[in-house]
């Protein structure tokens, strides 16, 4: 038996010690998902008031060598991004030519065929994010990266004591199990793997339930009138924060794993510690 069928075996001998971790787990991540949603609901919301309530644009087209364009470089500026496939509305906006787009979710394509446009008819000009102009924006943005930091870390912290608890305890009652595994002649890296694969297959369970809990969740607010709940589809994002957890519970493990290693075989086998 590996160690991987031997947590397996002793994950569902102990569902009731197991469920509460699991349980707790899956609360955590279910909150990070729907939080993660929430602040990128809002830092959209606050796009959308610099592009069209500051009249900023999708993408803002700036003098580069002068503060304001004259008005045949403005005119030729305008009939270019006109021409450009994708642009729906040009406008003049304070010091710069607003330009809005039919998909804004593309608008780093538009922008590299309007920065090429530009090359291409050798005007001077610099062609940016028109909410990276906002300082509402650029605020709301640095206030959303150190909310996801801060509760990010305040998730995985709560992770880490779960595991770590939960580690320490499986380490103290299962004693004699594990003195009597290394006395017939379980490596020590196996004893590491074993306690690993259990909080591991622990996590995973949780992250199942958590993700089917956020999801749950969702489809009950599209259907309930007047809830509102947003979750992150932000593959990348989703995959970042479930390798930290998993990096977390690792680390959470291992220090009651090596107190085990270090546990007296004879002592173990005897009892000792009950």
């Amino acid at each position: 038996m590996n160690s991987l069928q031997l947590a397996l075996r002793n994950l569902l001998r102990a569902r009731r010690r197991t469920l509460g971790p699991v349980l707790l787990i899956a609360l955590a991540l279910c909150g990070l998902d729907l939080f993660f949603g929430w602040e990128g609901e809002a830092l959209r919301q606050a796009e959308q008031e610099a592009v069209f309530g500051e009249r900023l644009g999708h993408l803002a087209i700036l003098p580069q060598d002068a503060p304001a364009f004259t008005t045949r470089q403005a005119q030729s500026l305008r009939e270019l991004a006109q021409r450009t496939p994708g642009v729906v509305l040009v406008a003049d906006a304070p010091a710069a030519i607003a330009v809005y787009l039919a998909n804004p979710i593309d608008w780093q394509t538009r922008s590299a065929a309007l920065d090429a446009g530009l090359r291409a008819a050798g005007l001077r000009a610099s062609l940016h994010r028109g909410a990276d102009l906002s300082r509402t924006y650029r605020a709301a943005r640095a206030t959303h990266r150190w909310a996801l930091a801060g509760v990010t870390v305040a998730a995985l912290a709560a992770i880490m004591v779960v595991v770590f608890s939960t580690a320490t305890l499986n380490r103290v009652e299962r004693r004699r199990e594990f003195a009597l595994l290394r006395a017939l002649g379980l490596a020590d890296r196996a004893v590491l793997a074993h306690m690993l694969a259990e909080a591991l297959l622990v996590t995973l369970c949780a992250v199942v339930l958590g993700m089917a809990a956020s999801t749950l969740l969702w489809s009950i607010a599209q259907a309930v009138p007047g809830w509102h709940l947003v979750l992150e589809p932000a593959p990348r994002r989703q995959l970042a924060a479930l390798l930290l957890v998993f990096l977390a519970v690792s680390v959470a493990v291992l220090v009651p794993a090596l107190q085990t290693l270090r546990d007296d075989v004879a002592e173990g086998l005897a009892g000792a510690g009950h």
